[in-house]
């Protein structure tokens, strides 16, 4: 019985060692597997990630493609039209700024599988894009409109030599690259093409742009002065005050030039007028008025106009007919105690124009008449010209940023 139980146990401690050495050997193995299907993960994840050239392609395509140049891109509309909505690569490849970067179709293509933007789709065969279907382009529209102002800010002082990869090398010096960036417009002279010192950048988010905005100066090597960095809105408000300041200074020229020509060519016509009408005075009462002055001097003579601001102490009384002055003034004297000339209270001395005092008196009554008619009738177009009567119904002609007509300014595709 003990010889039996002790070859048990030796059978037992072997076969124990053997079963302990197969499973050491099963587990070597497996993590052999293990780290074999983790490096396998490693290299495709490596490989996955996009190179410099590629990242490139990707922004350069992505930009094709995106809200800012295909809203307004009518090549590209259209070949999306004539192909259900694709476009191939080899058409792409026309676009300069892209065949410069490769001109290998299969590269473009591999390159936009490694996106993780989710807005361009590479077809099956890998021969042509499309918008991502699930990522469309948005309606025109004023909320549209408003959240693309709000994320755009207007920098001016760049030197006109500057080119675009300029602009952005300048904004990725600033903690600003492409990531953030949705469009950089490069602004243009309309008749020119010629870049005028300035540019629009549009950011993805109004978060980021405001930020950038607030961010203190910004100046570019070497130059002398801060640019100049507002909002888009800031920038439009700006311009449309200096508009509407100009129209005002413009509208006042044509006031004056109206005003002028009308009393030059007053000064022309010949002047006729009835001698003996017009009586000056001075040093009536403080309590005097046109129709007290009526009241006085107008008992025997119909007066015509009487020049006179209640407060002050001197003024003129026109009337009618030849020499009616004088006779007026006479019935005056003729009432009073030893011909005293009484205004109101006070004691006035009285005098009848003659001479050349009386043409120049009527040449200024002239001047201000046809003065007044030139001022009424600019007041008359100003207010029809604001209103919208007399022409149509005032609507505002032509695309601006206060309609929903597109944005014109453009990022050229080459």
């Amino acid at each position: 019985c003990r010889l039996f139980l002790s070859l048990f146990r030796s059978w037992s401690s072997s076969r124990s060692s053997a079963t302990m050495a197969e499973t050491e050997a099963k587990l070597e193995v497996k993590a052999e597997e293990v780290k074999a299907e983790e490096i396998k993960a490693e290299a495709a994840a490596l490989d996955s990630q996009p190179s410099d050239l590629e990242v490139q392609i990707i922004d350069q395509v992505e930009y094709y493609f995106g809200d800012a140049n295909l809203r307004k891109d009518k090549f590209m509309k259209q070949t999306f039209d004539e192909n259900d909505g694709w476009m191939s690569i080899e058409t792409l490849l026309k676009f300069n700024r892209l065949k410069k970067l490769s001109d290998d179709q299969a590269v473009i293509a591999a390159a936009l599988k490694k996106s993780t933007a989710a807005l361009v789709e590479v077809a099956e065969d890998n021969s042509k894009l499309r918008r991502n279907p699930s990522n469309p382009l948005p309606e025109w529209s004023d909320e549209v409109k408003k959240d693309l102002n709000r994320r755009t800010v207007y920098l001016k002082g760049f030197p006109l030599t500057t080119k675009l990869e300029d602009v952005e090398s300048f904004m990725s010096s600033k903690g600003y690259s492409k990531g953030v960036l949705s469009n950089i417009v490069l602004r243009r002279n309309l008749d020119s093409k010629e870049f005028k010192g300035s540019v629009f950048v549009e950011f993805k988010d109004a978060e980021t742009s405001d930020k950038f905005v607030g961010g203190g100066s910004y100046r570019l090597a070497d130059a002398e002065a801060d640019l100049i960095v507002m909002s888009r809105n800031a920038y439009y408000k700006k311009k449309d005050d200096q508009r509407m300041e100009l129209k005002g200074k413009l509208r006042d020229s044509a006031v004056a030039a109206a005003i002028a020509s009308a009393a030059d060519a007053a000064e022309e016509e010949e002047l006729k007028y009835e001698s003996g009408c017009v009586l000056c005075f001075d040093k009536c009462g403080a309590e005097t008025t046109r129709e007290s002055l009526k009241e006085i001097f107008g008992k025997v003579e119909d007066i015509q106009w009487v020049n006179f601001t209640r407060g002050n102490a001197n003024g003129k009384i026109r009337f009618v007919n030849a020499g009616g002055a004088e006779r007026a003034l006479e019935a005056v004297k003729k009432e009073s105690e030893g011909g005293v000339i009484n205004i109101d209270g006070a004691e006035a001395t009285c005098t009848i124009l003659e001479g050349e005092a009386e043409e120049e008196y009527y040449k200024e009554v002239r001047r201000e008449v046809a003065s007044a008619k030139a001022k009424s009738k600019q007041s008359r177009f100003n207010h029809y010209r604001n209103t919208g009567r007399g022409r149509g119904r005032g609507k505002r002609r032509g695309g601006y940023r206060g309609s929903n007509d597109e944005p014109r300014a453009k990022r050229s595709r080459d």
